[in-house]
């Protein structure tokens, strides 16, 4: 592993980032430390360093002085063993290959000891299409609304239907944001019925919020005829013959 980097080199491929940082927020130093290793060495070899003599003093150093810790707080950290793999997923999960992907948002426990949960809609609403009633009992359905209005919507929803009917709506309400990418626009619409005491028509929003057939592709499909495999097939079997 290269061992001399020069300053410009440090600084142009070992640099850390607003978000960088903003990820090492609710580590200790030496975790902040081993974390970010981690990351800027997938960031730059597209692997993570199995032992820490794969990284260079001096980038360590470099590493160290934007983050604010000595690069003592490295020492004894095992890049492999337990610490070492949960960094790992956590820098798997901003990252694609070498290119950044996303910041997730971290969960903070309530003052009241409960753990935090952060929850995205979309890895949840195929599971509660068969099983709407679960929206109801989820303990981390407050965190599952992708906006507030959609909670205002449900709550509305528990006071003007039996909670059967009502959880399914609501479903139905996460699954047509999901499908069609619109969740900031059909935000507005049951907010509106429901202030004038009418249920969503989901129909009508499903409408509302499908596809213009005039917008989508005309797309031609040529099948091959089966007897072209077989032509195929005898011309590999003369080959080897």
């Amino acid at each position: 592993m290269r061992r001399l980097w020069s300053t410009n080199e440090l600084a142009s491929r070992w640099a850390l980032s607003p978000s960088d940082l903003q990820l090492t927020v609710d580590h200790g130093n030496q975790a902040k430390l081993d974390l970010i290793c981690q990351l800027a060495f997938w960031r730059e070899h597209a692997r993570f360093p199995d032992v820490e003599a794969d990284l260079a003093p001096a980038i360590v150093e470099h590493l160290a002085r934007q983050i604010g810790v000595s690069t003592e707080a490295i020492g004894g950290y095992d890049f492999a063993g337990r610490s070492g793999r949960r960094h790992r997923r956590a820098v798997l999960d901003l990252f694609i290959g070498g290119t950044p992907l996303m910041t997730l948002q971290r969960g903070r426990a309530d003052a009241n000891g409960k753990h935090g949960h952060v929850v995205d809609y979309h890895h949840v609403v195929h599971a509660l299409r068969p099983k709407p009633m679960a929206l109801l009992r989820l303990v981390y359905r407050a965190q599952l609304f992708p906006l507030e209005a959609y909670a205002r919507t449900f709550d509305r929803l528990l006071k003007q239907l039996p909670e059967r009917p009502a959880c399914r709506l609501m479903v139905d309400l996460l699954a047509l944001a999901h499908d069609r990418g619109c969740e900031a626009e059909l935000a507005i619409f049951p907010a509106g019925h429901l202030a004038d005491n009418q249920l969503p028509d989901i129909a009508a929003l499903r409408t509302r919020f499908a596809p213009d057939p005039a917008s989508l592709p005309d797309v031609v499909v040529e099948l091959i005829p089966l007897s072209a495999y077989q032509a195929l097939l005898e011309t590999q079997t003369g080959a080897a013959a």
